[in-house]
């Protein structure tokens, strides 16, 4: 016989995204249960594993609401994304401001607005292992940060229920949701919630579905996240008539090749910095995208080549010792080279085709229109575009000349549930599904479009958790 629960609010995933919505739901007074499908204590989900930067778009989270919403609107300028950046930007510090009196510790970890608000003690590492085997993210940054949250939720009276996975929506008609089946030791419970928030983080670890979104070799893809986002909630959502958008875009970074076999070359050094200043070509040694476009949207086209492991960073020796392989957080200069990788090296770009067994003709002559690029500010006719922007490119003319081979890394995925400034989940009619909501990476609309625009992860998840919490508690107990 299956059991029954009632809540006021039933919340499906236990990351940043689901603890904010409960904790913010609970202390406005809802009766409240966040559904875990992972063990008690360090369950793994990519909140945990964080480097800890609550940013947008790679500045500051704090910035007044038009300079955020400018921001936005400049990196996914293709998205009909209004409502979504005037929630997000109008909530951003007042989202933070409550995290921190939960208890949550904000430092500043550097000098610029990336690294002005976050999360102590700090979390980002070159490596995925201390010495010794321990994981980088215990004791700091994400986990920390959930361990604190989770308390104020028990000191609230809410619910943690662990090791219980969401298996389906339980639905009053197609416009109203009025629970979720959850499946614990091979028990299914019916869980009867006027609220129930869908919270599990997006799909990047399903291989079906990122064969089906993103790349035709979901294998070729290095998963730098937790493993814990299969996509279930999005599953479970389209099953009931939710509308999902933008699922072909990710937040990623390009990676040491070896990464996909070695942990001592993720979730850093990453090798966005050198593909931006300098350039990446495929097996054939051609350009194949826009290296002004940023390293996420590198790292995106990668992943859709028919070879993505075919993907080669070129650059020279001035760029690797007094330019981009020193620029950004734990540069590949030295980080990767510490860490134990290798670069490929030739004294002349014959001897470097040779090594990478590229053809010489091909590689010099993008290596030639390479060059034209830095010195006139445009690419030849036959050449894929360049964005001039804030990133400097520099030429490839001072031997000895390197590559890194390199894959593309998916952090989460950008695409998911579309939702409305609130987090109700939007159908296919474009109407409210009621008690409904979706916060966090599983929703789609903000973030990605043609330039896989990334507003950032841990500040999606923040506000759009607090903006559910308070809404439901004020409008649907």
């Amino acid at each position: 016989m299956t059991e029954k629960l009632d809540y006021e609010l039933a919340v499906i995933g236990g990351g940043l995204a689901g603890l904010s919505v409960a904790v913010r739901a609970s202390e406005l007074g809802c009766r409240t249960a966040v559904f875990e499908r992972g063990p008690e204590g360090d369950y793994l989900c990519n909140s945990r594993l964080t480097g800890g930067l609550f940013h947008i778009a790679m500045d500051d989270m704090t910035d007044d609401e038009d300079i955020i919403k400018k921001r936005l609107k400049e990196i996914t300028s293709d998205l009909e994304n209004d409502v979504q950046v005037k929630a997000l930007s109008e909530t951003a510090h007042e989202s933070l401001e409550w995290m921190k009196k939960k208890g949550v510790r904000i430092i500043k970890a550097g000098p610029d607005g990336l690294r002005k608000n976050a999360l102590a003690p700090p979390g980002v590492r070159s490596t995925g292992y201390f010495n010794g085997g321990k994981p980088y993210w215990q004791g700091r940054s994400g986990d920390v940060m959930l361990k604190t949250l989770s308390k104020r939720l028990n000191e609230l009276g809410g619910e943690i229920v662990y090791n219980a996975a969401a298996v389906d929506l339980i639905v009053a008609s197609e416009s109203k949701c009025i629970g979720v089946i959850v499946e614990k030791d091979g028990k299914k419970t019916n869980v009867c919630a006027n609220n129930v928030v869908i919270a599990d983080g997006g799909f990047q670890a399903n291989k079906d579905l990122i064969k089906k979104y993103i790349s035709n070799v979901p294998g070729a893809l290095m998963q730098r996240n937790a493993g814990s986002g299969l996509g279930n909630g999005i599953l479970m959502a389209e099953k009931i008539g939710a509308k999902t958008i933008g699922e072909e875009s990710f937040y990623g970074h390009l990676l040491y090749k070896e990464a996909l076999n070695d942990d001592r070359f993720w979730p850093y050094p990453v090798i966005d910095s050198l593909a931006t200043g300098s350039m990446i070509v495929d097996e054939n040694g051609r350009r194949f995208c826009d290296e002004g476009m940023g390293g996420v949207y590198i790292t995106n086209q990668v992943a859709r080549l028919r070879h993505p492991l075919s993907s080669v960073v070129i650059f020279d020796s001035t760029a690797w010792e007094h330019g981009p392989g020193k620029d950004w957080l734990i540069p590949p200069n030295p980080f990767l080279i510490k860490a134990g990788g290798k670069l490929i090296e030739g004294q002349s770009i014959a001897k470097l085709s040779e090594q990478l067994d590229i053809p010489e003709e091909n590689l010099k002559s993008t290596i030639d229109a390479h060059n034209y690029f830095v010195e006139q500010g445009f690419v030849k006719a036959d050449e894929p575009v360049r964005t001039v922007g804030s990133v400097k490119s520099y030429p490839i003319k001072t031997p000895p000349f390197y590559a890194i081979p390199v894959c593309a890394g998916i952090t989460y995925t950008m695409g998911g549930i579309l939702t409305n400034e609130n987090g109700q989940v939007i159908n296919k009619n474009d109407d409210v599904i009621e008690g409904l909501f979706a916060v966090g990476a599983c929703t789609g609309g903000l973030e990605g479009g043609g330039s896989s625009g990334y507003s950032g992860g841990l500040s999606k998840a923040l506000v759009f958790g607090y903006r559910a919490g308070t809404y439901i508690a004020s409008n649907h107990r």
